[in-house]
C-alpha cells in the first residue's frame, strides 16, 4: 500500500515551485468556454490552423485538458475537509501578512492569499515518483486554483484588502480553501495517475478531431485547449482575462503561407520541367528525349 501511494504521487514539488514564480498580482478566471481549464492573464495562448495543430497533438500536449477533465471525475471520491489544526496555523499567517500588506499598500486578495499559502506546502513532494511527472505536477496547480476559486469567488470582482479588520474575513476563507485543496490533494494524485494513460489517448484524439474538423484549434503555454467552440472560448479569454486571439487573422496568415509554399513549388516544378533551354543550340532537342530512354539506349550500346 505504502509503495503504490508513492508511486502513484501525482502533483510534483517542481510544478508548485513553478506556480510560485508566477506574480502574485496575477488574474486568474476558470473558463468554462474553455473546456472548464484555469489560466493566469500571463498566460499565452493563440489560435494554431490545421497544420500546426496535428503537430502539437502528436507531441502530446493535453495534460492541461485531461487534468481539468480528470478533476471533476475524481472530484466525487475526494471529499476530506480542512483540519482545525491547517486552518488555524494559516489564518494566523495569513493576518500577519495582510495586515503587514494593508498598512503599507495595497493588500493582496482572497484568491491571491489562498494561491500563496496552498502553492508554499511543497514539502510532501507528490510527484516524486509519479509515472506522469509533468502532467501531475498541472493537477497540484489545478486542484489549488479550483478549491480557492470555490470559496474566494470571482476574483476580478473582488476589490483588494484595504483595512486591518477586513484580513480577518478574508484570511479565514482564503486559508479554508487553501487547507481543504492541500487535504484533497493525495486524493486527486491517486486518481489521476490510475487514469490518466487512457485520457491522455482520448485526448489526443480529440486534439486531432478539432484539427481536422474545425481547421485548428487555441493552445494556451503549449497545452492544447478543449473548447467546443474555439471562438467562444476566445471570446471568454478577452472578456475574463484581457487575452486577444484573432482567429480570423490566424487562418488568413496560414492561408498566406501556405499559398506563397504552393508558388514556389510550382516555379520550381515549371523550371525543372522546361524543354527549351535558350542557348543551348543544336544540343536543345536532346533535352526532349527522356531520361529512361537515354538509359535504356546506354545500356543496349554497352552490350
Amino acid at each position: 500500500m505504502m509503495m503504490n501511494r508513492v508511486h502513484v504521487l501525482a502533483c510534483s514539488a517542481l510544478a508548485l515551485a513553478g506556480l510560485a514564480a508566477l506574480p502574485p498580482s496575477a488574474a486568474y478566471a476558470e473558463l468554462e468556454a474553455c473546456g472548464g481549464v484555469f489560466l493566469s492573464a500571463q498566460s499565452a495562448c493563440e489560435y494554431r490552423p490545421k497544420e500546426e495543430c496535428m503537430t502539437q497533438c502528436m507531441t502530446v500536449a493535453v495534460e492541461e485538458a485531461c487534468v481539468t477533465q480528470q478533476y471533476n471525475e475524481c472530484e466525487t471520491s475526494c471529499t476530506q475537509t480542512a483540519s482545525t489544526e491547517c486552518e488555524s496555523g494559516c489564518t494566523s499567517s495569513c493576518e500577519n501578512q495582510c495586515t503587514t500588506t494593508a498598512t503599507t499598500s495595497s493588500a493582496p486578495t482572497c484568491m491571491e492569499l489562498c494561491l500563496d499559502d496552498c502553492r508554499s506546502d511543497d514539502d510532501e513532494g507528490y510527484c516524486g515518483h509519479a509515472a506522469h511527472q509533468s502532467a501531475c505536477g498541472r493537477c497540484a496547480q489545478h486542484n489549488c486554483e479550483k478549491r480557492c476559486e470555490a470559496k474566494c469567488g470571482d476574483d476580478s470582482n473582488q476589490p483588494k484588502v484595504t483595512s486591518v479588520t477586513q484580513c480577518m474575513p478574508t484570511c479565514s476563507s482564503a486559508c479554508s480553501a487553501s487547507c481543504t485543496a492541500k487535504v484533497n490533494t493525495q486524493c486527486q494524485v491517486d486518481c489521476q495517475e490510475r487514469t490518466y494513460t487512457q485520457c491522455e489517448q482520448k485526448m489526443v484524439e480529440q486534439c486531432q478531431t478539432n484539427c481536422m474538423q474545425k481547421g485548428g484549434a487555441i493552445f494556451c503555454d503549449g497545452q492544447f485547449i478543449n473548447a467546443s467552440n474555439a471562438q467562444s472560448c476566445a471570446d471568454e479569454l478577452s472578456g475574463k482575462l484581457k487575452i486577444d486571439i484573432d482567429i480570423q487573422a490566424s487562418l488568413q496568415t496560414a492561408g498566406d503561407k501556405t499559398e506563397n509554399a504552393v508558388d514556389k513549388v510550382t516555379k520550381k516544378v515549371d523550371k525543372a520541367c522546361s524543354v527549351a533551354n535558350p542557348g543551348a543550340g543544336d544540343a536543345a532537342p536532346f533535352a526532349l528525349i527522356p531520361l529512361g530512354m537515354l538509359f535504356a539506349w546506354r545500356i543496349r550500346r554497352r552490350r
